[in-house]
């Protein structure tokens, strides 16, 4: 399982960096295509990141003009995210070129397995989804 989470890291990071954003851009931009005048702070439980991280990925994909951000009418201290046409543009690319690695991969795998492939992973991703995730260093510094 080990080798599987770190190539499909390794591949997914190279993937999205043709496109000029980071695996955390590519996430964030992702996820705001699904999602349009998202908040912020609903961005960043659906990601699971501080709100540091978040603040940071927003700055840049702001500075690049991938998104915009402007303030909730209903509560100024909060911002409501939303893709440009370059953001489009960027999430579009990720897109094909994830398909396209994707097909690639399977391909490569015997077409008599590829179905029960397919299948298990499949089931492998709802198991993530049920599964609670274990902190590997659960003492803060100072503690």
């Amino acid at each position: 399982m080990r080798i599987l989470e770190r190539a499909i890291t390794k591949n997914l990071s190279e993937e999205t960096s043709c496109c000029g954003v980071t695996l955390s851009q590519c996430h964030t931009l992702l996820e705001l295509s699904e999602n349009t005048n998202f908040p912020a702070v609903k961005l960043a439980e659906v990601l699971e990141l501080d709100k540091s991280t978040l603040s940071r990925t927003i700055e840049s994909l702001h500075k690049k003009k991938l998104i915009t951000r402007t303030e909730d009418e209903s509560d100024r201290r909060f911002y409501l995210l939303n893709l440009t046409d370059e953001g489009k543009k960027s999430v579009s690319m990720i897109n094909t070129s994830c398909d396209t690695f994707y097909t690639r991969l399977l391909e490569n795998v015997p077409d008599d397995k590829r179905e029960s492939v397919i299948e298990s992973v499949i089931i492998l991703a709802e198991a993530f989804k049920k599964t609670e995730q274990i902190q590997c260093c659960t003492n803060k510094k100072g503690e």
